[in-house]
This record gives C-alpha cells, sequence and structure tokens, in this order.
C-alpha cells in the first residue's frame, strides 16, 4: 500500500470566446514508496483509476514526486 495525496483543483481554460472549467488531478507520492514513475503508470484509488499524463516532477527536497494525472 503506498500513501498518496490528491489534490482536485479546478483550472480555467479559455477557447476562442469562451471558457470551460477542466479537472487537474495532482497526486504526491515519496520517493520511497515509487522510485522511477513513468507517463503511462496508472493509479487506483478506490474504484478510480489515473493514468500519469505529463512527466512526474520532484518537489524542492527531492523526496516527493509531483505527478499531474487524469481520470480513464
Amino acid at each position: 500500500m503506498v500513501q498518496v495525496l490528491k489534490q482536485e483543483p479546478d483550472k480555467l481554460y479559455e477557447i476562442g470566446e469562451g471558457q470551460f472549467v477542466g479537472e487537474m488531478l495532482f497526486l504526491e507520492v515519496s520517493i520511497f514508496d515509487i522510485l522511477r514513475p513513468i507517463v503511462g503508470d496508472i493509479f487506483v484509488i478506490g474504484d478510480c483509476k489515473y493514468k500519469i499524463h505529463t512527466p512526474p516532477l520532484r518537489d524542492k527536497s527531492g523526496m516527493i514526486w509531483r505527478i499531474e494525472a487524469s481520470g480513464v
């Protein structure tokens, strides 16, 4: 079992004259739990699956992966 901090802030997108709110999902995971996450990896949290869609980055301490994902 891996501990994951899950954040789902809304983001406002503008396309032409219109605007819409998109859902973003950020996962924070210790480097000791996941050594090398890559684009395409899938996290299962409860009944939901989330796929990494941008290269994961470490935080300033280098101890936490900050992962952007979307539901699949």
